[in-house]
């Protein structure tokens, strides 16, 4: 008996009063999980709010875009939430996509007014997460939109001291 007693707990928890309550972090997590349908019905039917940050400052955007998926950056742009965003790491949507190196989360992203040269508390810019792993076509899509290179502050940088000297 005792053990269905723990075989039920972990649905229990996600059956729970407030969790059925928060159709904005529902959203996030639906986002995260790359279900279109699920954003769409929270977006339209449940007052989900697109702004809203998990405690890490993470929105559905910045989430759906570190996982690659393309199709949800592009439902939830629709609504307007803040295309440059940071969450608790100064980690934007574009910062993300570019990591993940899904070109059509990109590029869905430029579309929109977004800073392609933030930077994420560490100096690092959708350019350089791009490049680092190689993802070429984020990278092109990047340095067409403006994305500079060189900024200060990056790895590599010398923080705009000229000769390098300190």
């Amino acid at each position: 008996m005792r053990l269905a007693k723990f075989a039920l707990w972990p649905a229990m928890f996600l059956l729970s009063p407030a969790a059925a309550q928060n159709p904005s972090m529902d959203l996030i997590r639906a986002a995260a999980r790359g279900d279109s349908v699920a954003v769409e019905d929270l977006l339209n039917n449940k007052y989900a709010n697109v702004h809203a940050k998990t405690k890490n400052g993470r929105t559905a955007l910045i989430g759906a875009a570190a996982l690659g998926h393309a199709p949800i950056v592009q439902i939830l742009l629709k609504q307007g939430p803040n295309p440059n965003a940071k969450d608790n790491n100064g980690r934007t949507a574009l910062i993300e996509a570019a990591t993940q190196g899904n070109p059509d989360a990109v590029r869905a992203l430029l579309a929109e007014t977004v800073d392609v040269n933030a930077r994420d508390v560490n100096g690092r810019t959708a350019l350089l997460e791009a490049a680092s792993r190689g993802n070429s076509e984020a990278v092109a899509l990047l340095i067409n939109r403006g994305s500079r290179s060189e900024i200060e502050g990056q790895e590599g940088s010398n923080g705009g001291h000229g000769s390098g000297e300190w």
